[in-house]
């Protein structure tokens, strides 16, 4: 049981790293707007959390609410990769 809260909590910690570095590539895009940059950084509080949502939704019983739920929470964490991973680039690019 101590493993498992362990991997949580790691796994959180680095998905909320790469929402974090996201999340500072895209505020500039962001910043002229009064409103966007709460309702982005709302939205990957949202989806940092949304994958243990879904585990309980799903040992809950509620199956469709799960599976709707992980369909756009998988889909983000792979745009979330591919942003992550060009801001990555982008950022040693300019060290």
């Amino acid at each position: 049981m101590l493993s498992m809260l362990l991997f949580v909590i790691s796994f959180l910690a680095i998905y909320a790293a790469m929402h974090a570095l996201v999340f500072w590539g895209v505020y500039p895009l962001l910043a002229g707007h009064p409103l966007l940059p709460t309702l982005a950084a709302g939205w990957m509080a949202l989806m940092i959390v949304a994958p243990v949502a879904v585990r309980l939704f799903d040992r809950t019983g509620y199956q469709v609410p799960a599976r709707a739920l992980a369909w756009v929470a998988y889909s983000w964490m792979g745009f979330l990769f591919l942003a992550f991973a060009l801001f990555l680039i982008f950022g040693l690019w300019h060290l």
